[in-house]
C-alpha cells in the first residue's frame, strides 16, 4: 500500500508541476501579445503624433494664405474631425484586439487542461482510486475475520453453553415430562 501511495503521491506532484508548467506557458504567451499590442500602440501614437504636425503645418500654410477665411476653416474642422475619427478608430482597434487575445488565451488555455491536465488528473484518480480499493477490502477481510473469530469465542466460552444447555434442559424436561403424563393416562 505505501507504494501505491508514494506511485499516486508522485502523480500528484506530476499534476501540479505539469499545470505549473502550463501556467508559466501561458504567462509567456500572455506577455508577448501585451508587448505586441503596446509596441503597436506606440506606433499608433507616433502615427497620430505625425498627423498632428502635418495638420498644423497644414494649418499654418492655410493661415498664411488668408484669402479664402471660411474654406481654410472648413478645412481645418475636416481635418481634426479625421483626427478624432482616427482617435476613435485606434480605441476600437484596442478594444478589438484586448478582446480577441482574451479570447485566443482562454480557448488555448481550456484546450491545453483538455488535452493535457484532465488525462493526467484522471490517471492519477485511478491509481488512487486502486489503492484505496485495495485498502478497503484489507481491511474489511481483516474485519470480516475478526468477526469470524468473536462469534466463534462467544459461541464456545463456557458461559454461553452453560445457558444453552440449561435452556434446552428446561424445554426439554417440559416436554418430555407431558408427554409421559399423557403415556400414563392412556394405559392405565
Amino acid at each position: 500500500a505505501t507504494a501505491k501511495e508514494s506511485g499516486v503521491a508522485e502523480a500528484l506532484k506530476d499534476v501540479v508541476e505539469l499545470v505549473g508548467n502550463q501556467g508559466a506557458e501561458q504567462r509567456v504567451a500572455l506577455e508577448r501579445l501585451r508587448e505586441a499590442e503596446e509596441k503597436g500602440r506606440s506606433e499608433q501614437r507616433e502615427s497620430l503624433a505625425r498627423l498632428e504636425q502635418r495638420m498644423e503645418a497644414l494649418e499654418s500654410g492655410l493661415g498664411a494664405v488668408g484669402s479664402r477665411g471660411d474654406g481654410v476653416e472648413e478645412v481645418i474642422g475636416f481635418l481634426r474631425d479625421n483626427q478624432l475619427n482616427e482617435a476613435g478608430v485606434v480605441a476600437r482597434i484596442s478594444a478589438a484586439l484586448n478582446e480577441t487575445i482574451g479570447e485566443k488565451v482562454e480557448k488555448l488555455l481550456v484546450r491545453e487542461l483538455e488535452v493535457k491536465v484532465v488525462p493526467v488528473v484522471a490517471k492519477s484518480l485511478e491509481t488512487l482510486k486502486e489503492s484505496l480499493m485495495v485498502s478497503v477490502t484489507e481491511r474489511l477481510t481483516s474485519t470480516n475475520e475478526a468477526i469470524k473469530t468473536a462469534i466463534d469465542k462467544f459461541i464456545r466460552s463456557k458461559s454461553t453453553l452453560e445457558t444453552l444447555t440449561k435452556s434446552i434442559s428446561d424445554v426439554v424436561s417440559e416436554v418430555i415430562s407431558a408427554s409421559f403424563r399423557e403415556t400414563l393416562r392412556t394405559v392405565v
